[in-house]
């Protein structure tokens, strides 16, 4: 599978992607959306740069450039606000900062 991983935390990032190319994966992270053709999108909602106002447009723009793909995404427990805005533009997954170390096994779900 090929993954799209926006991050802008390089320690975090590194975590997240070496927990993925472990279970096969291949993987292209950034801090924002890329060309290419990806089965899935994660995103660190626990990035300051997302922001209640501007996760859904984002969103929207990666759910139009990549209709198929799966949409899932990770932030800290406390902030519970943009799971729920996550999950209501369309985000299937928003788990908490344990996806980091797990996030191989969410894909599989």
């Amino acid at each position: 599978m090929k993954i799209l991983l926006l991050d802008q935390n390089l320690f975090g990032a590194t975590r997240v992607e070496s927990n993925l190319t472990h279970h096969g994966h291949a993987v292209v992270v950034c801090s924002q959306l890329e060309d290419g053709d990806f089965d899935s999108i994660i995103w660190n909602f626990g990035n300051p740069k997302w922001t209640l106002d501007n996760i859904i447009p984002a969103v929207k723009e990666a759910r139009s450039q990549f209709p198929d793909a799966r949409l899932l995404g990770f932030c800290g427990h406390r902030e519970v606000d943009k799971w729920k805005v996550a999950q209501s533009a369309g985000v299937r997954v928003v788990s908490n900062d344990a996806m980091l170390s797990d996030a191989g096994a969410q894909l599989e779900k």
